[in-house]
């Protein structure tokens, strides 16, 4: 996530963070329990702050919270996911085209150095999908945030908190990121260019592939699973 610069996170936003990247480096997969005990002792914090930041995480989608239950990791049936999947590529790739139009000239070296940082990633440490993978979704943000319009940033974050846990996942499908860094500088040329329907289009397209390798990851889960059993 893309913290505002001037507003200083809370024990709770820091560790609600934490939480999310155990979620996304793959410690913590859909439907997993969340122990606030086993957190509190791992973050060194009472059980207070764990409660609030996974209550923070529940309203974002990312966790699913019931009553007298214990929190879990969202999930959702494969159809729903895509559903998700679908809408969060309309609403981005809008974003994206007016990002393109809007884009102040800080916002679009910011998004070039965002793209920069995820290429460097990947020359040096190449095994570090999640730090990798998470600098990868900030060029997302970055084009969302650039659409200058507070609805459509609000759905668009909405809707990719819903499946951020199995978008993540994609990062350690061998060649994905290398093919999403081509993918992304694309994408940025476009924004770069002004043309705004290159850039929807480019990021349409970018979505396709994300869903194709979701399907691929979750059927290929369902299948080990079936097989052991």
């Amino acid at each position: 996530m893309i913290q505002n610069a001037t507003a200083e996170p809370t024990q709770a936003a820091k560790i609600a963070e934490e939480i999310q990247t155990i979620i996304l480096n793959g410690e913590l997969g859909p439907g997993d329990g969340l122990n606030e005990q086993a957190l509190a002792d791992r973050f060194g914090v009472s059980r207070t702050p764990i409660r609030e930041a996974l209550r923070m995480l529940a309203a974002s989608g990312v966790v699913r919270q019931e009553p007298r239950k214990r929190a879990r990791v969202a999930e959702m049936p494969l159809g729903r996911v895509f559903e998700y999947l679908e809408a969060l590529s309309e609403i981005e790739a809008s974003c994206a085209r007016l990002s393109a139009r809007r884009m102040t000239p800080i916002e679009r070296a910011n998004l070039a150095e965002t793209h920069d940082a995820f290429c460097q990633a990947l020359r040096t440490d190449a095994e570090d999908m999640v730090t990798t993978g998470a600098i990868g979704l900030q060029f997302h943000e970055r084009l969302v945030l650039g659409c200058h319009n507070s609805a459509l940033i609000e759905i668009a974050k909405a809707a990719a908190a819903r499946v951020l846990v199995y978008r993540a996942q994609q990062a350690f499908k061998p060649g994905r990121l290398e093919k999403s860094a081509q993918e992304h500088g694309d994408i940025l040329k476009a924004v770069q260019q002004g043309d705004d329907e290159l850039t929807y289009k480019l990021m349409r397209g970018h979505f396709e592939v994300v869903s194709a390798n979701v399907s691929d990851i979750i059927t290929s889960a369902k299948n080990a699973t079936a097989s052991q059993s």
